[in-house]
């Protein structure tokens, strides 16, 4: 099969850096699963084979694949494997042999899930996902934007062996349904997305986004911003109030820049940024916050007092700009009663 490029183990630590930057705080922070991965790449003596859809026939399955629950929860978790390849036996039963896998959303350790999975079952690894960074719910996908959206689908598994398929009337159900039972699972799971074939994901998909996140990880490790982005201030965390609720992490950060005070409304993601009681940046466009020193993104769950930081915002994915998109996210911005 042609590919777009193979990827390797030298090019991880870009993707991780990438793909935290587009997280907004939130998918989870890579390291088990980064340390998961170079093992594999190791131990394999693989590549994982990235390819664009066009390379596929317009029936060929794709399945997106991801992690469902609390950021923290997800850090004391090894990656559980047989979840994955449960999901993926349990698909073809149901529908038909699948071809590619992608990632189901690109932010955070989300974004490394398809190229484990790929080591293990020699899947090509599709360049796209269905959120072009991360949300904290599985509702806020590009699979459920425009006139035709998809039935909404999971294929969810749990760290006891369960897998089963869950369909609903409309995706705010699916998020409900498939969040009791990662909740029920200690806020962990294993899904498969969406399951849909090339021509569809096509249509869907921010196609590019692991490419996308790669390119962006390269300019960080030289520290360097990208240039489509806007940077806010350069400052210190001043508080930090958060808790897990309802298997979301849930709080406020402020940040101090001089005399001006910045707060980050957070759930699991950096979802608003208000100065002066105004919103100045909300999801979907991506809020990160980057340590000054190293040009790492921090993530939502390992941000401390004091840490010094530089707050930037990039643009909206292009696909979350239109009214269908807005509506479907539904945000309701006020500041945490934290």
């Amino acid at each position: 099969m042609a590919y777009l490029y193979e990827m390797n183990e030298t090019m991880v630590d870009k993707l991780c850096l990438g793909a935290a930057m587009l997280g907004s705080g939130g998918g989870g922070e890579p390291l088990i699963e980064q340390q998961v991965l170079e093992n594999l790449f190791r131990t394999t003596k693989k590549t994982v084979k990235v390819i664009d859809v066009s390379m596929l026939a317009n029936d060929a399955l794709i399945l997106p694949v991801c992690y469902m629950g609390a950021p923290s929860v997800m850090q004391e978790n090894l990656p559980c494997l047989n979840g994955f390849l449960d999901i993926i036996r349990l698909t073809e039963e149901k529908y038909s042999k699948v071809a590619a896998i992608s990632a189901g959303e690109i932010g955070g350790a989300n974004a490394l899930i398809p190229l484990i999975v790929s080591l293990v079952t020699d899947l090509p690894v599709v360049d796209g996902d269905l959120v072009g960074r991360a949300f904290p719910e599985l509702s806020m996908s590009s699979a459920n934007i425009g006139k035709d959206p998809l039935l909404p689908t999971a294929i969810i598994a749990g760290m006891k062996g369960e897998c089963e398929v869950i369909t609903t009337k409309d995706a705010f159900m699916l998020e409900e349904t498939c969040r009791n039972i990662c909740i029920d699972n200690g806020s962990a799971s294993a899904l498969g997305l969406y399951p849909m074939s090339a021509k569809v994901f096509e249509k869907k998909a921010i196609l590019g986004s692991m490419s996308h996140a790669i390119q962006i990880g390269g300019l960080l490790s030289e520290k360097k911003l990208p240039t489509d982005g806007e940077l806010i201030c350069s400052g210190y965390i001043r508080s930090i109030k958060s808790e897990i609720s309802d298997g979301f992490l849930i709080g406020q950060i402020e940040v101090q820049s001089g005399k001006k005070i910045y707060s980050i409304s957070l759930q699991n993601e950096y979802m608003a940024l208000n100065h002066n009681k105004s919103i100045i940046a909300q999801a979907p466009e991506i809020i990160s916050l980057i340590d000054a020193e190293t040009y790492s993104p921090i993530s939502s769950e390992s941000v401390y007092f004091g840490q010094e930081v530089v707050l930037y915002v990039l643009p909206a994915p292009k696909i979350w700009k239109s009214k269908d998109a807005l509506k479907l996210l539904n945000l309701d911005h006020k500041e945490s009663d934290l």
